[in-house]
């Protein structure tokens, strides 16, 4: 079994219901994240999926740089924009919070965070300008009804084939123009998994206005 690109975490196999008990709460926690797991989706009661569990824990964010849009997740709350990627930097905006959703220009990410240049609200007004950096699961694109998620961003990396209702998922990183997101989870004992897979060119829609038919 491969190791997690960039790490050199080695990930166990294990079966549904039978997880040790140094996961069974999750992972460690220096280790926030379970690695995508191609297993991970057709998990049922009483299948003998196998899941691969593995922390993605590198010690330094190297930022990469994007050509994305993604909306804001929620459309209830606003966004705080700080002027670098972490809650120590400054605030330096807040865009409002917007029911029609929010529409951002990404251009770098960097850990949890992401940077935007930016940002038009669901009136075409412009709700910011300039350049700051908001958590990534504060944004959001939406998948087709059927879609692939990859394991690393490229094309020749494992993929899935995954169905479902129409769900916005939270933006986790990307890389130039493709798309890492955070994935629904279910029939697993992991207290708040978060999975993760790369949505490549074209494939998720950033914009819910035009685009997400």
């Amino acid at each position: 079994m491969n190791g997690v690109p960039g790490t050199a975490f080695q990930p166990r196999r294990f079966l549904p219901g039978r997880w040790p008990a140094d996961t069974r709460n999750g992972p460690s926690p220096s280790c926030r994240h379970a690695a995508w797991s191609p297993g991970i989706a057709a998990a049922r009661a009483g299948a003998r999926v196998v899941i691969v569990l593995a922390c993605l824990c590198p010690p330094t964010h190297a930022a990469t740089s994007c050509d994305i849009h993604a909306f804001s997740l929620d459309p209830e709350t606003a966004i705080e924009v700080r002027s670098g990627p972490g809650n120590d930097f400054a605030s330096i905006a807040t865009v409002p919070a917007d029911p029609g959703r929010t529409v951002f220009a990404v251009v770098e990410h960097s850990g949890e965070w992401t940077r935007v240049v930016h940002a038009v609200d669901s009136r075409g007004s412009e709700a910011f300008t300039g350049s700051g950096w908001v958590p990534a699961v504060k944004l959001a694109v939406r998948p087709p009804r059927k879609y692939k998620v990859h394991q690393r961003a490229g094309r020749t990396s494992e993929t899935i084939d995954i169905s479902l209702f129409a769900i916005d998922l939270p933006l986790a990183g990307c890389r130039e123009d493709w798309v890492e997101v955070e994935l629904p989870v279910t029939g697993t004992e992991i207290d708040n998994p978060v999975l993760r897979g790369w949505m490549p060119p074209g494939s998720a829609c950033g914009n819910p206005w035009t685009g997400c038919d």
